[in-house]
């Protein structure tokens, strides 16, 4: 039986995804390092479903003197960028170190198209930020799904919310309509 060696990247430039979605920037307008902060909670869950290996990659350019810094945190890997340094300089030399082994699955999601076109020449897959949002909230509906207990699930039928002797007394209204 053939081993997978298949290994799958999910470079992100964070700030691109903040940016474009209305959730995380109504954080971002509250607070830039609450943004950041719930971004990387999701997809720090987002990466216990996809099995990914997730680089967020936040851009530090215009912050003088500082040097690049990588933390992980329960799998992600979080790089700030050094000071001049930009995401997409940054994820386009990650993407051609990752992408020099032929089984590694590498997607970027960005939403700088000259980004795209460079990434994808090196052989990465292109996702947009929202798409990579609705990806990670259809993720969290089957989670949700999947553990909420059986009691707790919206019923979709009346039947199923109503008791027992509710049920028996439509029954005979209904009976009762109904007879000719």
């Amino acid at each position: 039986m053939a081993r997978n060696d298949t290994r799958k990247y999910l470079l992100v430039d964070a700030y691109n995804v903040i940016n474009e979605i209305d959730e995380l920037r109504a954080y971002m307008d509250e607070d830039l390092e609450k943004a950041r902060e719930y971004f990387i909670g999701r997809m720090i869950e987002f990466s216990h479903y996809t099995r990914e290996r997730i680089i967020l990659v936040f851009d530090a350019y215009l912050v003088k003197n500082r040097v690049e810094k990588v933390e992980m945190r329960q799998g992600v890997e979080i790089v700030f960028t050094r000071f001049t340094q930009t995401a997409d300089t940054y994820i386009e030399a990650r993407v051609s170190e990752l992408t020099e082994k032929i089984t590694n699955e590498v997607r970027v999601v960005t939403k700088d198209a000259l980004e795209q076109q460079i990434i994808l020449g090196k052989g990465a897959l292109r996702m947009l930020p929202r798409e990579l949002y609705y990806e990670v909230a259809f993720m969290g509906e089957r989670i949700k799904k999947k553990y909420q207990p059986e009691d707790d699930r919206v019923k979709d039928r009346l039947e199923d919310r109503l008791n027992q002797r509710s049920l028996e007394a439509l029954k005979k209204i209904s009976d009762k309509n109904f007879e000719y």
